[in-house]
């Protein structure tokens, strides 16, 4: 057991610099449920009191169901750190019975994801076999959380936390303008020819403000 864990904080050294982040998230997923064997997987990002579906391999309406649930009674356990394990759902007293059409997971694991002190993701796998994990599977479980953690901070736009360069790199100032309409360049640089051009003060960017170019009638896009 001690090589197998050992093996993926190695797996994790090695993705951590992966560029594509929900194929980070899919590729992830496919690991855990391989380790697992497990029937689906997926990863939701966590934003404030909501969760949205990140990536997935194989889940049905029954996992997005069963995950709603889990979030809107119990997120304040997962936000404590605390994994949400199902070891056989026929029995399982904390959530409302499975329709009879329902063919679903036997058993399944919710483990939040943290960046730092902020929940930022919950990591879902699920089996056809009940009671698919032991203590020790859980706790490896939560050796992924560095990985999820990374693609959902990855993927944030600007103006959250964990933002990418690649995402900033997208993202520029609004153009400051002078009494006359041309550039704050091109009037405190090279000189405007238009008589009586006054520069326009510099003044920063107001926070959470930024501006993609161009914009419809100049209208500010509010950051994410």
């Amino acid at each position: 057991m001690k090589r197998r864990v050992d093996l993926i904080d190695q797996f994790a050294d090695l993705v951590v610099g992966a560029d594509d982040p929900r194929r980070l998230a899919e590729r992830t997923l496919e690991v855990v449920m391989s380790l697992n064997n497990g029937r689906s997987g997926a990863v939701f990002s966590c934003s404030d009191d909501r969760v949205a579906l990140f990536a997935s391999r194989g889940i049905d309406q029954a996992v997005l169901d069963a995950v709603e649930t889990v979030w809107s009674r119990s997120r304040d356990s997962l936000r404590k750190g605390e994994t949400f394990y199902v070891p056989d759902r026929t029995v399982e007293r904390r959530l409302p019975p499975e329709n009879g059409d329902q063919s679903g997971a036997a058993s399944f694991a919710v483990v939040p994801v943290f960046e730092a002190e902020t929940l930022v993701a919950l990591l879902y796998v699920d089996s056809h076999d009940p009671h698919f994990c032991a203590s020790h599977d859980l706790e490896r479980l939560t050796k992924f959380s560095r990985i999820v953690a990374k693609a959902v901070t990855d993927n944030v736009p600007v103006g959250t936390s964990g933002t990418s360069p690649a995402w900033r790199a997208s993202w520029v100032s609004p153009v400051a303008r002078s009494t006359c309409g041309c550039s704050a360049t091109t009037s405190r640089a090279s000189g405007c020819p238009r008589p009586g051009c006054v520069p326009p003060p510099s003044k920063p960017v107001p926070p959470g403000v930024l501006t993609l170019p161009p914009t419809p009638g100049g209208r500010r896009i509010p950051a994410a």
